[in-house]
């Protein structure tokens, strides 16, 4: 798995190395804090009651003001617990996890956005964003009818999802986010198939056919940077 990481890593450093070395381009630090949530077996569809805090930082390199590229870091917590229907009552498992992600990605900003006054362009705009992450995950999941078990892992997703980018005065931006992360893992809440052995646990019971998915939803604030060229 080093191995792997490492080969997806350098090229990654390479690319943005490359762009925030060019010259007369604007690049952006930012930092927020948000709430994540997670779908999956015990959870099909996000439970706001279960949401728990993150925290992201990111560089963000604008080469236009359309295209923007970014590298970020976010922490947080994931929870979930059975629902009270029939699949719930017989397994009756929940689970709390940490997760670390860094993440790779683009950002499609639907309009011409400017970062200082007098410059044509807008304020404000929406925009679509999507990349690639690598995140590990350490969770807890617990059942009435068994032990707590504990699993750490390292897993890649695919992020996706909209923002708001608003300048609030020169150099500083507001940002608001949602983003979606399709995992492929089965296993981010403990619950997947059958264990060896064990096919008769209640708390085993799960679609091993689906993924499972984790979200962010959250606001920041970030500061433009200028390089200005001597001229020749």
């Amino acid at each position: 798995m080093s191995k792997k990481i490492g080969r997806l890593a350098i090229p990654i450093f390479f690319v943005f190395w490359g762009l925030t070395t060019a010259k007369g381009q604007k690049h952006e630090i930012g930092l927020g804090v948000g709430v994540l949530n997670y779908s999956g077996d015990i959870s099909r569809i996000p439970n706001v009651t279960m949401s728990r805090p993150g925290i992201m930082g990111y560089y963000r390199f604008n080469p236009s003001p359309v295209v923007s590229l970014r590298a970020s870091l976010m922490f947080g917590g994931l929870a979930g617990k059975d629902a009270n229907d029939d699949l719930g009552k017989a397994r009756q498992a929940e689970f709390t996890a940490t997760i670390n992600q860094l993440s790779a990605a683009f950002e499609y900003n639907f309009f011409d956005y400017k970062y200082t006054a007098g410059k044509r362009g807008h304020r404000l705009t929406p925009y679509f964003t999507a990349g690639l992450s690598f995140f590990n995950f350490e969770h807890q999941q617990v059942s009435t009818t068994d032990d707590v078990s504990s699993r750490y892992a390292f897993e890649f997703a695919i992020p996706f999802g909209l923002g708001l980018k608003y300048r609030v005065k020169n150099r500083v931006n507001f940002n608001a986010e949602f983003l979606a992360n399709k995992t492929f893992t089965d296993y981010l809440d403990g619950v997947s198939s059958y264990p060896t052995g064990s096919p008769s646990n209640t708390k085993y019971l799960s679609n091993p056919l689906t993924s499972d998915w984790f979200y962010y939803l959250g606001v920041s604030l970030s500061y433009t940077f200028y390089k200005i060229n001597c001229p020749d």
